[in-house]
Parts: C-alpha cells; sequence; structure tokens
C-alpha cells in the first residue's frame, strides 16, 4: 500500500514539474527586432530585416510566429522552455552561426530568465553531426518588445 501511495505522489510531482517547465515555454509578449543578417529557422532562410516574433495563439504557447514587416517571409514553428542562469538586461535573440549560416536558437525578453528555444532543424542537427564545425553563439539585441 505505502509503494502505491509513493508511486502516486511521485507522479503527480512529476505531472506537475512538467507543467512548470511547459509553462515556460510561453513566449509572454510581441518582440520587433532588426535582424542583420539571413537566418534560418525551421527549414526557412529568412532574409535580413524588421521582424515580428509573436505566440500564435495565447492557448498554444509552443507555436511561435516570425515574420517580416510586410509578410513577405513568415513561418511557424516549435519552441520548447529555456532558461538562462542570469536574465538579460535587454530582450535578446540568440542565434548559432554555423560557418556562413545562421538559425535562430533563442529569445528571452529583458528580465526573464525563462524564454523560447526554437527546436533545431535538420541542416543545423547535420551541421553539427559532422564535428568539423561547431557553432558560434551570435546574440541580436532588441529594440522593442511589447508585454501583454
Amino acid at each position: 500500500m505505502k509503494v502505491k501511495i509513493l508511486a502516486l505522489a511521485f507522479t503527480v510531482a512529476m505531472f506537475s514539474l512538467l507543467t512548470v517547465v511547459t509553462a515556460s515555454a510561453q513566449l509572454e509578449g510581441r518582440i520587433k527586432a532588426t535582424i542583420p543578417f539571413d537566418f534560418i529557422v525551421g527549414n526557412k532562410v529568412m532574409p535580413a530585416g524588421e521582424y515580428t516574433i509573436e505566440r500564435v495563439q495565447p492557448s498554444d504557447g509552443e507555436l511561435i510566429l516570425i515574420h517580416n514587416e510586410d509578410n513577405t517571409s513568415h513561418i511557424i514553428v516549435d519552441a520548447n522552455g529555456a532558461y538562462m542562469s542570469n536574465a538579460p538586461k535587454d530582450t535578446e535573440l540568440l542565434f548559432d552561426r554555423i560557418g556562413d549560416k545562421n538559425f535562430l536558437r533563442d529569445m528571452f525578453l529583458s528580465g526573464e530568465n525563462t524564454g523560447c528555444e526554437i527546436l533545431k532543424s535538420r541542416e543545423e542537427r547535420d551541421l553539427l553531426r559532422g564535428g568539423s564545425v561547431s557553432a558560434e553563439a551570435v546574440t541580436v539585441p532588441v529594440g522593442t518588445a511589447q508585454r501583454h
């Protein structure tokens, strides 16, 4: 009987932990950024320019919409929760630069140590798997972030 109670308590605790981790994946606001270089999100190359990044709907925290100002480049991608030990002073986008390619990796709002991590694309995984190249971290500070 004690084993069943302990197993139930463990299950409830793990479910609570997963709920907290899932909630942290939600981007609470809209980010407007000038990205000075072409970059890759999912399987799509996005040209340098002005972008807006936001959740698709408040109930779908894991889906992120990224689009340029005239909507000629846009994509919806899956995101996971991300954690940064020191919260950034300013809102920032983090990229992995591999060779001459830039892959969007993370988004953090100013003062928040939880943010969103974009899932790695097949191309990025393949480049890293070869072992002959490594990813260089590139940070793009963001001018405008609106919290909802």
